[in-house]
């Protein structure tokens, strides 16, 4: 990223790579909070699939619901068309998948607090890096600005495909 924004002194790079280590720090703490709401999502989803009785559905030992429940919630968070059959038979009984969700927001609020104060904390860190470089290099921190931002940006694009 250095030799892209066109960093030419030491004192250049440190900037560079204090910037560019909040970014990535961010996209991290991101990461590890879309895992957290997904692990949430699947034990709520395994509670559920444990507790709901499917008279209609296919005849299920006794077993199922103390092992099985577990292997379809972790199936249901990877295999999109099974998560679906699991999405319409909790939808049946009554949850669906907005309530699952707040179910799963609900479980992990106090983990989810404190991963966005840290995210929060890294964006305030890379923008107040930016500000100090604006003072010793203008066209320095414009670029790097710009490409941070891409990074950024580039994060949400992934995440909307």
């Amino acid at each position: 990223m250095a030799i892209s924004v066109g960093a030419r002194d030491i004192v250049d790079w440190i900037s560079v790579n204090d910037v560019t280590y909040h970014v990535w720090d961010g996209r991290r703490l991101q990461a590890i909070k879309a895992a957290l709401i997904l692990a949430k999502q699947i034990e709520v989803i395994e509670g559920l699939l444990k507790s709901t009785y499917d008279p209609g559905g296919p005849k299920r030992s006794p077993i199922y619901y103390i092992s099985g429940a577990k292997d379809d919630a972790r199936r249901w968070a990877t295999d999109s068309e099974f998560g679906s059959e699991i999405d319409d038979r909790l939808a049946a009984r009554g949850h669906d998948s907005a309530s699952i969700l707040a179910r799963a927001y609900s479980l992990c609020a106090t983990e989810l607090q404190a991963l966005d104060k840290a995210i929060a904390d890294r964006e305030l860190r890379r923008m107040a890096s930016l500000r100090e470089i604006y003072r010793r290099d203008q066209f320095l921190a414009r670029r790097l600005e710009q490409a941070s931002q891409e990074i950024i940006d580039g994060e949400f694009s992934e995440a909307a495909e």
